[in-house]
């Protein structure tokens, strides 16, 4: 997946932001959930690296990020499908 298009997903359907880490080059980047401060305790974020000079997201990667913010597959596949081909939840369609 392309990481522009993961953290467009992330940020527009399940309110996770994403943060540039200083020093580090860009392909560093660093998934944060509200209140979007690393340093407020119980505040989950989590570092990742694209791959293909910061293009793409690995599956093992995106599988870390869902993990992290307790976002399971089908919700993520669900949020995925609808913001890429603009299909209903499989929820919906049953």
């Amino acid at each position: 997946m392309e990481l522009q298009a993961l953290i467009d997903l992330m940020r527009n359907h399940f309110d996770i932001g994403v943060e540039p880490i200083v020093g580090e080059p860009e392909y560093k980047v660093r998934f944060i959930a509200p209140p979007y401060d690393s340093f407020v305790p119980g505040c989950k974020s989590i570092k990742i690296v694209a791959h293909n000079r910061g293009t793409l997201v690995s599956p093992l990667n995106i599988k870390t990020v869902l993990a992290k913010f307790e976002i399971s597959e089908d919700r993520f596949r669900d949020a995925y499908n609808y913001f890429s081909e603009g299909l209903a939840p499989q929820s919906a369609a049953n």
